[in-house]
């Protein structure tokens, strides 16, 4: 992540994994839901991520994002998916498609820390749209 700008920092409790984010209910439609646990985690992480944005306007171009995670907890990539949806859904970002760059780096800690890096000067590439239901600056 090559870039001169001074990044976001925000603090987040551990999401559950990746793979816990969704279960089948059954029927005979063979739903699937968010599990109450992902459910509980999005709710306080993202009261927790909205009370460390409030007052910053949402990222509406490229950004590059590294987040520093707990080592050893499960697969490292795991944290990806759950932190970016919840950027979204609290309005940090506009899109998580206007994700440029991710990098993810185990270390001893018990929180995640990710680190935002504006990137509107990339050349050729443009952002994505704002999907529906993004906060308003």
């Amino acid at each position: 992540m090559a870039s001169d700008a001074v990044p976001y920092i925000v603090y987040l409790p551990v999401p559950p994994s990746a793979n816990h984010i969704w279960q089948f209910r059954g029927g005979k439609t063979g739903r699937v839901g968010l599990t109450p646990r992902y459910k509980a985690w999005r709710d306080a992480a993202g009261w927790e991520l909205k009370r460390q944005i409030a007052g910053i306007p949402p990222i509406l171009c490229r950004y590059d994002l590294e987040l520093v995670v707990p080592a050893g907890l499960y697969d490292t990539d795991n944290f990806c998916k759950p932190i970016g949806d919840l950027l979204q859904a609290c309005g940090m970002v506009s899109n998580d498609r206007n994700l440029h760059d991710l990098c993810v780096r185990p270390r001893k800690r018990s929180d995640v820390a990710c680190f935002l890096t504006l990137r509107p000067d990339i050349p050729g590439a443009k952002a994505a749209p704002k999907p529906r239901g993004i906060r308003k600056a």
